[in-house]
């Protein structure tokens, strides 16, 4: 007798959950811990793939300063982030082409009807030159008559005339620190921050014995302010100005230049922090 009691407890447990089954299949019934969750907004954004340590990659995975951000920030408040890594100009045309974002510095071809946050940080462009044709580039006039490689999608010449610079586009750093080393290209303009070394040995796959070769001049030759860009929508009004919010708190408190100066000795990976505790 009690076997069998036990094997029709069983049966009725089996029964109950084929049940179940059908009723959640078909929508009829849904479960009470997700019939009361709210789905979360997802902030697609687009970056720069090569502009470390700002915006790059490590094999798959996103990193940089930007990224550790946005990551923190959309934890924060609910927010599903897709991060979406991009060489520069087509990181721009994606974004104009969907509904998302853009972060990184500003380029002034993203038309109005975007929103764009508070100042982020700053990038600089510094000149890379080989060593074996000595140049002294303190600023931008010069490099006047010299072959310049320059990132696709910066602009950087826009509002320049009167100056005579052969600019070739590239779409990565190795590229172009290639392009030096081989007498292609007598300067190339690369996105480093405040690392210049670390972020040229990282970014264009140099050993010790290449960096020789090149000179990196110490003076930017140009700085771009960076910012969040969202298409203005009611939903992403109220996104930016929490991300304004966050942005002010981190920079007041350190936070923001603690992040960027974990990236000056490290370069295939890092320390993941806790950027700061809200009140």
């Amino acid at each position: 007798m009690r076997n069998f009691w036990h094997s029709d407890r069983d049966f009725s447990r089996t029964n109950i959950l084929i049940l179940l089954g059908f009723l959640v299949a078909f929508g009829i019934w849904i479960p009470q811990t997700q019939a009361g969750e709210i789905p979360r907004p997802v902030l697609t954004i687009h970056a720069d793939h090569d502009a470390y340590p700002h915006s790059f990659q490590i094999g798959d995975q996103p990193s940089g300063l930007f990224y550790d951000l946005l990551q923190d920030f959309t934890t924060r408040h609910q927010i599903s982030l897709s991060y979406r890594l991009r060489p520069l100009k087509r990181a721009l045309e994606d974004t104009l082409s969907g509904n998302s974002g853009f972060i990184g510095i500003d380029t002034h071809t993203i038309p109005q009807g975007f929103l764009v946050s508070n100042r982020i940080i700053s990038s600089r462009l510094y000149a890379v030159s080989a060593r074996r044709a000595p140049l002294d580039i303190r600023s931008i006039d010069d490099l006047e008559g010299l072959q310049v490689g320059l990132m696709r999608g910066i602009p950087m010449f826009r509002e320049r005339t009167g100056i005579n610079i052969d600019v070739s586009y590239f779409n990565s750093t190795r590229q172009a620190v290639a392009l030096v080393l081989a007498g292609r290209l007598d300067v190339a303009l690369i996105q480093c921050g405040d690392t210049q070394n670390n972020a040229l040995k990282f970014r264009a796959g140099l050993d010790n014995a290449d960096l020789d070769r090149l000179t990196l001049h110490n003076n930017p030759i140009l700085e771009i302010d960076s910012h969040l860009f969202l298409p203005d929508t009611p939903a992403n009004r109220d996104i930016m100005a929490k991300f304004n919010t966050y942005l002010a708190v981190t920079r007041t408190g350190g936070q923001l230049d603690d992040i960027l100066h974990s990236y000056d000795n490290t370069a295939l990976g890092r320390t993941w922090l806790v950027y700061y505790s809200p009140d």
